[in-house]
């Protein structure tokens, strides 16, 4: 009986030490519009252009931008996106995403962060034309002078002028 309780302690440390090197699921509270934008340092709708992950699992979402709220940006961006929490960037894939600079300079994104896929962001888009401060995506590119977004003078033009959202 004395070796017995010695296996069955063991046994269960085993077991909790074995559970506790799991992955935990990224789990999102769910918050206002309102607190999604002030948590943000800039709001845009972006179509992806490309999609790599790097050898830390670190993920980095070429964006072409075609509208901006909170400040003025470039027109095509980089945003980085990472951790169990990384959100889920699809290469040709439109989205509304809520953005924040690190202290490098970079933007970033999260899965709970409010970002949306386009045809699914009504709500939102509603409340950004009623209550978000219109920026202008402005030309600029992190690939080249060949980078070429077909319409984007056009969506230059829209921007400038208050004709944000489709």
């Amino acid at each position: 009986m004395k070796v017995i309780l010695p296996v069955k302690l063991f046994f269960c440390v085993f077991l909790i030490l074995m559970g506790t090197s799991v992955a935990f699921a990224c789990r999102c509270q769910s918050a206002s519009l309102r607190t999604y934008y002030n948590r943000a340092d800039v709001v845009v709708v972006a179509k992806v252009s490309s999609v790599s992950t790097d050898a830390r699992q670190m993920t980095t979402a070429k964006l072409a931008v075609s509208n901006v709220w909170k400040k003025d940006m470039t027109g095509q961006i980089e945003a980085i996106t990472g951790s169990s929490c990384a959100f889920d960037f699809k290469e040709d894939g439109e989205y509304l995403v809520y953005l924040r600079a690190t202290p490098d300079g970079k933007m970033s994104t999260m899965q709970c962060q409010g970002n949306l896929p386009f045809n699914r962001a009504g709500k939102a888009k509603t409340w950004l034309k009623r209550y978000g401060k219109i920026g202008i995506a402005a030309s600029g590119s992190f690939v080249g002078d060949n980078f070429f977004v077909p319409g984007y003078t056009d969506l230059f033009w829209a921007n400038t002028f208050g004709n944000v959202i489709r």
